[in-house]
């Protein structure tokens, strides 16, 4: 699962994640453009969705950057190996990453739901 709760009274997240109010999302694909650019879209979308931060086009504006990773399935598998690496915008310091491996089945709709379901129900950066 995706995700970046702090459930204990254990070490805390970054500062820079919990107090973000701008994100830049950059696309770090490793397969074809067409399943590259829907990925993206579908992610952003759920992103946007989501409203924890307001969506920004440059590092400048960005106080972080959510920089997205996906490769291809190795098959028989259908999951491709998926990392969210958080940035601080103005220092390129990795703040986080989290590793979730997502269902992208061969079917459309399938692959839809897996990638919200991603974005949806497994992204939740808070304090």
């Amino acid at each position: 699962m995706l995700c970046a709760e702090q459930t204990n009274a254990g070490a805390p997240i970054p500062t820079q994640i919990s107090t973000a109010k701008t994100a830049l999302v950059s696309n770090a694909c490793e397969m074809d453009y067409n399943s590259c650019r829907k990925a993206y879209n579908d992610i952003y979308t759920g992103l946007q969705k989501w409203g924890k931060y307001r969506l920004v086009g440059t590092t400048e504006e960005a106080d972080i950057v959510l920089e997205l990773h996906y490769a291809p399935a190795k098959p028989p598998s259908t999951q491709i190996p998926f990392r969210l690496s958080i940035l601080d915008a103005h220092k390129q310091l990795r703040l986080w990453t989290i590793n979730e491996p997502i269902d992208y089945s061969l079917t459309a709709a399938r692959s839809a739901s897996s990638l919200a379901e991603a974005v949806d129900g497994h992204w939740r950066i808070s304090k």
